[in-house]
């Protein structure tokens, strides 16, 4: 009885460990572009979180570059959930910003939109937001519908952003 206890113990660690550093379904440094768009002179080099480059918002460019693909492009089944991520970061205190999750059909209108804003930002140093829909399973989202995800720089203040992560419940 012990030994099947400490296997259940095991087995629950196991599993609870490993969906904490679970792999999203899309991401994306910087390093290669896809599906993100438009604006490529918003990359920078020498300060990322990951690889070589970050993607800058301010002042002249308020949204960051922003991931676009269909729900069939971007997950092929139907969709309960969509979290969201990202790696933010500023010298000035007062930075702030919007993480974005937006839906919309062929012709543009909006199905679904949600936004995360950002805490205080911690000086010079990286930092995670993290947002995630409500459920969607009974939204009408169908496979053609376009999945907008940016970043909104609301202060307009220097801000960089890189690693951005996208995960789908089914």
């Amino acid at each position: 009885m012990k030994y099947l206890l400490l296997l259940i113990s095991i087995f629950c660690i196991l599993f609870s460990c490993s969906n904490e550093n679970r792999t999203p379904n899309i991401s994306n440094d910087f390093e290669s572009l896809g599906h993100w768009a438009p604006n490529t002179t918003q990359l920078v080099t020498g300060d990322a979180h990951t690889g070589k480059y970050s993607c800058m918002v301010d002042s002249n460019n308020i949204y960051s570059l922003t991931y676009k693909g269909t729900l069939k492009e971007s997950f092929n089944k139907a969709i309960s959930k969509i979290e969201a991520g990202v790696w933010i970061k500023s010298k000035n205190a007062n930075a702030k910003g919007t993480l974005v999750i937006t839906i919309e059909d062929t012709q543009g209108v909006k199905k679904y939109w949600k936004g995360f804003d950002t805490t205080t930002l911690a000086g010079d140093t990286w930092t995670y937001l993290h947002g995630e829909t409500e459920d969607l399973s009974n939204s009408n989202l169908t496979a053609s519908d376009q999945l907008f995800i940016f970043f909104n720089n609301t202060s307009k203040e220097e801000i960089l952003i890189d690693d951005f992560e996208i995960f789908f419940t089914q």
